[in-house]
């Protein structure tokens, strides 16, 4: 039976100028590649985007598609592209996945009626359970845990599956079924031969506006280090990878996992760069490992500041004060690694006098000051309250990618709370020290980061000044001017 996984065709946002494989649809490949025809489709890198991705299902008609959406502000994408599988081949069967419709399954589905099915949570075991039903035959899907439809205008979901707790368990990721070598695979803010690797799931902690621990219910599992290091060998041998962004909430959560796979890393000689995701408590607890993780490739470490107030740290579910905030940059910083302050600017209490503290509050610590707005991710304790309360203004979730603000502030309108990000990462990005590093840092891969923002910076620039034409990805078009040029 022929299965192809879809990742609609998205617009690369310009300042990253770089895709990566689809996290999802790498375990679920992987997964059930062994029992059914399986072909990948990553529209954002097909030629033509939305005609390839025409084409290409015009002409096999596959018997089921399994789409994914790794984010809300692509949930459009997904229903445009489930609206024309569905035009150009009405008998496919069209099953959707990821955080977004796992969150919401019922909107999705009644906001895009040519969706069949919801895979909900991890998805795996319950979509190679409906896979196999499906061959056979049968169409009552009822019993397989994890799945959500529509029977008439009832909502049906099957209950939770439970979650794989052995993640070992679990082949490779199947990097074969994509494209590996085309060009837009990659950072460019690092470099070509970066990528993205992701080596757990879910989180423990409670953050109201966090997707991925609503998605996961609190719980969190992780690969074991040896796994781990395999996976960054066989990127690094087989496709000559050798920077990684590791996509894990918290990678450093299990101290003694961390030190193994450090140690691992080391024994084996793999030489790879990488920078992770973390939180002030994790790192001061693992202050003594942060030579042993330079030691093993770390090059940078994105700490979750979120605010410089301990009003807004709470009302959030953080779990962090503003001290240990300041002490887990400045060892970080003592290390000599690249530091990302993680900032949010839209709490409810933020006038511009506030929102300027969160600059002078990182500045002296940070290498790059990642100012981004609260979003209020749907299915989050964060959305349904702002929800409640009437403050969630932009209704259009393509807007939702942490750089649109959806609501206003008691002080501030979106429109101001819009101009000031951008004066702010203006003021940030043009300071002397920041160009000094850009030139002389010490390691090749910031300099390539800082670089690439200040070109980044300058083609804004150009846009602004001069009505240049923003960088767009080789082949893209709108959903909108595919449906025109049609016609």
């Amino acid at each position: 039976m022929r299965v192809f996984l879809v990742d609609a065709p998205h617009k690369i946002w310009p300042a990253l100028r770089g895709w990566v494989p689809n996290p999802g649809l790498l375990a679920i490949g992987a997964y059930i590649e062994n029992d059914f025809e399986v072909k990948v489709l990553d529209g954002t890198v097909l030629e033509r985007t939305w005609f390839g991705l025409e084409e290409i299902i015009k002409r096999a008609k596959p018997e089921v598609v399994g789409i994914t959406t790794i984010s809300t502000c692509f949930i459009i994408d997904t229903f445009n592209a489930c609206r024309l599988i569905k035009e150009v081949s009405p008998k496919t069967t069209i099953v959707a996945g990821g955080t977004h419709p796992s969150l919401v399954p019922e909107e999705t589905l009644r906001l895009c009626p040519e969706i069949d099915y919801i895979v909900v949570s991890e998805g795996e075991i319950t979509f190679h359970e409906f896979l196999k039903t499906f061959e056979r035959g049968e169409r009552d899907f009822s019993g397989i845990k994890g799945l959500a439809y529509l029977d008439g205008d009832k909502f049906v979901y099957n209950g939770d599956r439970a979650l794989i707790e052995d993640l070992d368990s679990l082949p490779l990721p199947a990097y074969h079924l994509f494209d590996m070598y085309h060009p837009l695979y990659h950072m460019a803010s690092e470099g070509k031969d970066t990528l993205h690797a992701t080596f757990s799931r879910g989180c423990s902690h409670r953050c109201t506006f966090c997707s991925e621990t609503a998605l996961w219910k609190h719980r969190r599992r992780g690969m074991s280090p040896k796994k781990m290091v395999d996976i960054f060998q066989h990127l690094n041998e087989k496709y000559g990878r050798k920077t990684f962004l590791i996509g894990d909430d918290i990678f450093n959560y299990d101290r003694q996992v961390t030190k193994e796979f450090c140690e691992e890393m080391i024994r084996r000689k793999i030489k790879v760069n990488y920078w992770f995701q973390s939180r002030a408590d994790y790192i001061l607890r693992d202050k003594d490992l942060l030579p042993l993780l330079k030691k093993a490739g770390c090059f940078q470490i994105l700490i979750g500041i979120e605010h410089y107030s301990q009003k807004a740290l709470d009302s959030y579910h953080k779990g962090t004060t503003i001290e240990q905030n300041l002490e887990a940059l400045k060892a970080a910083r003592k290390e000599g690694l690249f530091i990302v302050g993680a900032m949010m600017m839209g709490w409810w209490e933020d006038g511009e006098e506030g929102i300027r503290s969160l600059d002078r509050f990182c500045r002296p610590y940070v290498s790059h000051f990642g100012l981004g707005m609260l979003t209020p991710i749907p299915g989050t304790p964060f959305y349904n309250e702002a929800k409640r309360l009437g403050r969630i203004e932009e209704k259009d979730y393509s807007k939702y990618d942490l750089l649109h603000p959806i609501m206003p502030t008691k002080y501030m309108t979106r429109e101001e709370l819009a101009n000031l990000q951008l004066n702010m990462h203006r003021h940030y990005y043009f300071i002397p020290w920041f160009l000094w590093q850009t030139f002389f840092h010490f390691l090749p891969v910031v300099r390539k980061v800082h670089k690439h923002i200040l070109r980044y910076a300058w083609d804004v620039f150009k846009q602004e000044v001069f009505g240049a034409k923003g960088w767009v990805q080789p082949g893209y078009i709108t959903f909108e001017d595919y449906r025109q040029d049609r016609k």
